[in-house]
């Protein structure tokens, strides 16, 4: 009826919004914007030479280089375009969370020295990967909002 309690697809395409145009146009404006960049900024770029991310991920000491690159490039390529699409955007979030969550401890993790290193303008700053990671939290909670695909697959 009615009062059943939601299940695991409302928790997945859930994230209807209730905020008012202003608020749902930021949403939609931040998680565009953010899936975009990371598609095709971050994803797109690694996803067309594989075997030299590959290389730099093993460099960085992560385990199994192959599946972390992969897992890596899927998290911003495909994370990204499903962000951007507001498709299944909680999984996505995730996603882009385990990416980014390695990205800075793991890969950049000597950035978290001091803050001169952690603000550092170049490579090796956790502060661009720590600034995704929140992002991907962000829609993890907020869902897509009334202007994303989900929209379309949840029940309510």
């Amino acid at each position: 009826g009615l009062d059943a309690k939601p299940g695991l697809l409302d928790h997945v395409f859930g994230g209807g919004g209730g905020g008012n145009a202003a608020s749902e146009s930021g949403l939609l404006v931040l998680r565009v914007c953010t899936g975009g960049f990371l598609a095709v900024g971050h994803g797109w770029p690694k996803a067309t030479n594989p075997s030299g991310f590959t290389g730099a991920v093993e460099a960085m000491g992560f385990p199994v280089p192959a599946v972390s690159a992969w897992f890596a490039i899927g998290g911003e390529l495909v994370g990204g375009a499903l962000l951007a699409l507001g498709l299944a955007t909680r999984l996505a979030s995730l996603w882009i969370i385990g990416v980014f969550f390695g990205a800075a401890f793991i890969a950049n993790g000597d950035g978290f020295a001091s803050m001169e290193a952690f603000f550092l303008p170049a490579d090796g700053s956790p502060e661009p990967a720590v600034m995704y990671l929140l992002l991907g939290v962000t829609f993890l909670f907020t869902g897509s909002g009334r202007t994303g695909v989900d929209r379309f697959l949840r029940k309510n």
